[in-house]
């Protein structure tokens, strides 16, 4: 996927009249599990006052897709 955002990204820095209709497809548990490990440590909470450190306990539950959503 690394590759697809860079691309993606390229193609935002080119053309930033450039518009994306979708993006959802790049989208998925192994991504947003990685993206979570990037995070810095440390930052502020979520919106419903969740640390990293409390997110990352249930990792795997908290970023699993849910067909019905």
């Amino acid at each position: 996927m690394e590759t697809k955002l860079l691309r993606i990204a390229e193609l935002a820095k080119s053309d930033p009249k450039v518009k994306f209709t979708s993006l959802a497809h790049l989208l998925n548990e192994q991504s947003l599990i990685q993206c979570h490990h990037e995070l810095p440590n440390k930052k502020a909470t979520g919106v419903n006052g969740t640390t990293k450190e409390q997110y990352n306990e249930n990792l795997k539950e908290n970023v699993e897709m849910h067909p019905n959503y």
